[in-house]
């Protein structure tokens, strides 16, 4: 068992007035001083093994285990604190756990319940392993729901599942394996009890319990850590090795330190750098070879380096691999993929698909920029950067893979952070598509190419309705192809593996030599096929000359 240890450590404390909460990692270990732990390892704790009115409860070493063999209801475990392990409800604490079901009925819930005084009394947050959670209050035998039961793709089936209650302040907040599921206002305890429970003919298994107080803290203790860097744009793969025709590359990243960002420098000069560690800065490109190298550096003076190779040729854009040359074209994407939107509408492939399509056009000769997760934000600068190189370009791509809404006729892509209470906040907090296409308007000589695998399932049923399902057919301007992953005003596969049906089938098309036209045709016959039918892409072309991906 892990034993009770202080350990004096030189630690400021920090005030957590107005710390955002909805994120786990809020609080690292370091903010964590444990009142109660224990992994199993030994039973010192004196946990209660044996048969008990049809349950069963075995302990082993590295876990727990708890089996019910009754017909008509739940089994539990009680764990009555002595006086120490008592929590004081007026500090920030949390209570976390992992369980796994074993064996039984997959829709049936098992979890944790704490401020107990008897089996009448307590709060309790439960899963099931068919991907559902619920948070309620028991009081007096009466039941009052705090969260409805409510699907969540954080759940791991067959697997250990982390529970974690955390009260901040007035505040509880819920998460399953470190995502965010919901938040409530804290109530005091019914008594100072903690309990798991199973199912009725139900195995279960507690690999953990640690109990904490929650405080925010500063080292002050001596930094040797350096930033660490992460590079936004160009798209690196683990080559880092990229190729380029302009005079000039633009260079975006992150710097993160906790100690904060005293500089970034790209090539020995100063990088614009904003206070949150965002960093951006043009590069002059020699013919041949280039090193690009960014120095960042913490205010405690410690430097970290990123180091990748830009190959600029004149004229001639050299691909590794399939050594494709592409004379005097210039070719640029905008690629997004949105997956993480929380609350329950998180799509699986997205993300996957965007950096799939990405890699893809790469190969074929495209400067790619890309967003994964992008909020509104994010998205409109993606948006603004791309346009300020369509001038540039006789080859322009958007590609969009995430949610999408068609709302009066008007087709809207959806960012991570819009909050879509009513149909008329899509006018404000999501993306029109026309918004883009029209930016095609101003080149009707280019080959301009709208690809949307964005036609899922509306999220937004509480006032979509009738006629809203899917996106609206675009009627293209001249110079420009549009192609949607499904038929008008029908819904699109996120896909049984990593990636959508759509762009699955898509990205292997783009690789063979055929004409754009082509290219479509044949990824909508494969997807009907694969799809049994049910989906169809479809595109509108007002294209006025030939396009090859590849030749």
């Amino acid at each position: 068992m892990k034993n009770i240890i202080i350990i004096s450590l030189l630690l400021v404390l920090m005030s957590v007035k107005g710390f955002s909460q909805s994120n786990y990692n809020d609080y690292s270990e370091n903010d964590k001083e444990k009142i109660f732990s224990d992994d199993f390892s030994t039973n010192n704790n004196a946990w209660s093994v044996g048969n008990f009115d049809c349950k069963i409860y075995t302990h082993s070493p590295g876990y727990f285990e708890m089996k019910s063999t009754c017909p008509d209801r739940a089994t539990g475990h009680l764990v009555n604190y002595r006086n120490e392990f008592i929590i004081n409800q007026t500090r920030n604490f949390e209570i976390e756990t992992s369980i796994a079901l074993i064996s039984g009925d997959e829709i049936q819930s098992n979890g944790i319940a704490w401020g107990q005084n008897n089996m009448d009394n307590y709060f309790i947050f439960m899963f099931s392993a068919n991907g559902t959670y619920s948070i309620y209050k028991r009081y007096n035998g009466t039941w009052e729901t705090w969260k409805e039961v409510t699907s969540t793709s954080l759940i791991k089936k067959n697997n250990f599942n982390k529970l974690t209650i955390r009260k901040i302040d007035n505040k509880f907040y819920f998460f399953i394996n470190n995502g965010f599921v919901h938040s409530c206002s804290f109530e005091p305890f019914l008594g100072q009890m903690l309990m798991f429970q199973g199912a009725q003919n139900s195995t279960i298994r507690i690999d953990y319990i640690n109990i904490s107080y929650l405080e925010k803290q500063q080292i002050v203790l001596s930094d040797y850590i350096a930033p660490e860097i992460t590079i936004t744009e160009p798209y690196l793969s683990q080559e880092t090795k990229i190729f380029e025709t302009n005079k000039q590359i633009s260079i975006k990243g992150k710097a993160t330190d906790n100690s904060g960002i005293y500089e970034v420098l790209i090539n020995g000069l100063d990088a614009n750098l904003d206070k949150y560690g965002n960093f951006e800065q043009n590069v002059n490109l020699a013919i041949g070879e280039n090193q690009i190298t960014v120095k960042a550096t913490d205010i405690k003076n410690n430097s970290s380096y990123y180091k990748f190779y830009v190959n600029r040729q004149s004229n001639v854009i050299v691909q590794t691999n399939e050594n494709i040359k592409t004379e005097n074209e210039k070719r640029l994407a905008l690629v997004i993929g949105n997956s993480n939107y929380g609350a329950g509408q998180t799509l699986k492939n997205p993300a996957n698909d965007a950096n799939l399509i990405s890699t893809t056009l790469q190969s074929l000769g495209f400067e790619v920029i890309k967003r994964i997760d992008a909020n509104k934000q994010s998205m409109e600068e993606a948006i603004r950067d791309f346009s300020k190189k369509l001038p540039n370009c006789n080859v322009a791509l958007f590609y969009y893979a995430g949610h999408g809404v068609q709302v009066d006729g008007l087709n809207y892509i959806i960012p991570t952070d819009a909050k879509l209470n009513d149909k008329i906040d899509c006018k404000f907090e999501a993306v029109s598509i026309n918004f883009i296409v029209e930016e095609f308007e101003h080149y009707p000589d280019n080959v301009n190419i709208v690809i949307l695998d964005a036609c899922r399932n509306n999220p937004f049923r509480s006032w979509a309705r009738g006629g809203e399902r899917g996106f609206r057919a675009i009627s293209p301007t001249s110079g420009t192809i549009i192609s949607f992953a499904t038929s008008e005003g029908s819904t699109a596969s996120d896909g049984k593996g990593n990636n959508g049906l759509f762009t699955e089938e898509l990205v292997k098309q783009l690789v063979i030599p055929q004409a754009i036209e082509s290219v479509f045709k044949k990824t909508r016959v494969q997807v009907q096929k694969r799809s049994n039918g049910s989906q169809s892409p479809q595109e509108w072309s007002q294209l006025t000359g030939d396009f090859y991906f590849k030749k």
